[in-house]
Parts: C-alpha cells; sequence; structure tokens
C-alpha cells in the first residue's frame, strides 16, 4: 500500500551552494521579489557558471530553498558568520525536501541523542528502504539515482557542518539570535540540528 504523501526527491544537484545561496539572497532582499531576482542574476551572471544551463538547474535549485525561510532567516543569511548561514541553509534543505529533513530528525538527530555518532551509508538506505515501503515515488527510482543522492545528501551535512569529513555527527548549537529566528519560524525547524534536549530547553531560556 503506497502513501499520497509525495516526497520531492529531485536533489541531484550540487550541495550546499553557501555563496551562491548569499549572492542570490542578497539580490531578493533588494527587490523583494522572486520574479525580479531571477531576472537579475541571469542578466549580471551573477553566478558565474559558463553555461546557461547550469545557471538554470543551480538557480532552481537555491530558489526551491530559500523560498522555504522566513524573511527574518534570509537576512541572518547576510550576517557574515559562516557557521550560522550553514545552518540556515542546511535548514531550507530540510524544510524544502521533506525525505531529508525526515533523515535529519529521525537518524542523524536520533544517533546523536544516543550518543552513537558515526552515520554511514547502511543509516541511508534503511532509512530509505523504510520509506519506499510506502512511497512509490522511492520505489521507482533507479540504484544510480539513489547512490547520487545519498552523495548528494552526505555532501550537504558536511558542507553545513552537521557531517565530519569522515562522518561523524557534530553538534549544533545555534546563537541565541539565530535559534530565535529558526524557533518563530518553526519549532520543528530545531529538529533538523543534532542538539540535546537540554540544550534547546537552555536556548529557549535564554531566548525569553
Amino acid at each position: 500500500m503506497k502513501n499520497n504523501n509525495y516526497y520531492r526527491m529531485s536533489f541531484t544537484t550540487g550541495g550546499l551552494f553557501l555563496n551562491e545561496s548569499i549572492k542570490i539572497a542578497k539580490v531578493y532582499q533588494k527587490y523583494q521579489d522572486w520574479d525580479k531576482t531571477k531576472e537579475k542574476v541571469f542578466e549580471d551572471n551573477l553566478l558565474q557558471y559558463s553555461s546557461k544551463k547550469t545557471t538554470q538547474r543551480v538557480y532552481r535549485e537555491i530558489q526551491i530553498r530559500l523560498r522555504k525561510l522566513s524573511d527574518d532567516l534570509i537576512q541572518l543569511l547576510m550576517d557574515d558568520n559562516i557557521k550560522e548561514q550553514q545552518i540556515i541553509l542546511w535548514i531550507s534543505i530540510c524544510k524544502a525536501y521533506r525525505f531529508i529533513g525526515e533523515f535529519a530528525t529521525n537518524i542523524i538527530r536520533e544517533k546523536y541523542l544516543l550518543m552513537n555518532y558515526q552515520l554511514n551509508n547502511e543509516d541511508y538506505m534503511s532509512f530509505f528502504n523504510s520509506k519506499a515501503d510506502w512511497h512509490e515515488e522511492l520505489d521507482n527510482l533507479s540504484d544510480m539515482t539513489i547512490q547520487k543522492q545519498r552523495q548528494v545528501v552526505f555532501r550537504m551535512l558536511q558542507e553545513a557542518g552537521v557531517l565530519s569529513s569522515t562522518n561523524i555527527i557534530l553538534p549544533i548549537i545555534p546563537s541565541i539570535k539565530i535559534f530565535k529566528a529558526i524557533y518563530k519560524d518553526d519549532p520543528k525547524n530545531i529538529t533538523y540540528l543534532p542538539i540535546s534536549d537540554m540544550d534547546i530547553q537552555e536556548l529557549l531560556r535564554n531566548a525569553q
């Protein structure tokens, strides 16, 4: 029996796209209009790819993510703090792709809470297979696509600072400023990070 609660699985392009995302967010902050933002990005060749097709593909991917963020979080991307930018962009990915968000919450954070810090390919495939039993869009993916998606997810995790280069889960504790914006947007956002319940409660107290 399949579930109609569809997973978008189009995350086969690139990684975190930190620099590109900040460039696009700055244009959006100026115009507050996504159509105008796209026009300016292409007009000024802001992403500086040699191929128009690549620019279109990367822009489309980044826009999907950024549109999931609140105005407060997009504004905070302008701050010159790479670690906090990484947190915000990781959350944007989790919000844009529910499959990744659930993997972050149900596998990565749960392993972190159990002090089991090594994330491996088997963790991803076990999660994938458990979802494929109920989601036809997963069941129909080729082995090559599944492998590519797994590689992209692990790359995103490393570039976001959630995983080390050897796939060790790293604790992520945002600043009070970032935490407040994340929590205000949606309290569920904080569960996309490897963070303990005790640290969440401490952040909540300090945010008041």
